[in-house]
């Protein structure tokens, strides 16, 4: 017998709702075994922040976020497309600003995602064709202004910023 400290948790009885479980069915059907398929990945588990200077606070935007389904090739296993299964949550506006934000941290990262909305019964051709289109979406992406970019001079700085920095290195390494 092992001894431990109580902590407040119980054991959840379902990993997947109904629906999830369903999906998740179709899902291994259509891939079959030409793909692994893997439930509830860790957004943070895909992908990174860019600049090592702001990697932290990034990654807190995605730390507690997830994704319901992550097709991957075989071999090697590579993430190929993310699968969300859209209840009736995701037509509220603080959900749709989430989900905005998601789908552009993924499309970024070169993570296509598609949106498949719950439903009772499901085209399985349908469900195939949009999630190859998600496969084969291009995304153009906007760069957000930098006032500050890593590594680049600031403009109007020039030679003077140039010989103030040597000079006040000279002074430091004496």
């Amino acid at each position: 017998m092992i001894k431990i400290d109580y902590q407040p948790y119980i054991k959840r009885n379902y990993f997947f709702s109904l629906a999830e479980v369903k999906f998740y069915g179709l899902l291994k059907e259509i891939l079959g075994d030409k793909h692994l398929l893997f439930p509830k990945v860790r957004i943070s588990d895909l992908i990174l922040a860019k600049y090592a200077k702001e990697k932290y606070s990034y990654f807190n935007k995605i730390k507690s976020k997830h994704v319901d389904f992550l097709i991957c090739d075989k071999n090697p296993v590579k993430p190929k497309v993310i699968v969300g299964l859209d209840d009736n949550s995701h037509y509220r506006a603080a959900r749709q600003k989430c989900d905005r934000f998601v789908n552009e941290a993924l499309a970024t990262a070169g993570m296509p995602i598609v949106h498949i909305k719950v439903k009772h019964e499901y085209n399985k051709e349908k469900i195939i064709k949009q999630i190859r289109r998600a496969y084969r979406t291009k995304y153009v992406i906007k760069q957000k202004e930098d006032n500050n970019p890593p590594l680049k001079w600031r403009q109007g700085c020039g030679n003077f910023c140039f010989l103030f920095i040597i000079l006040i290195l000279g002074l430091i390494l004496r």
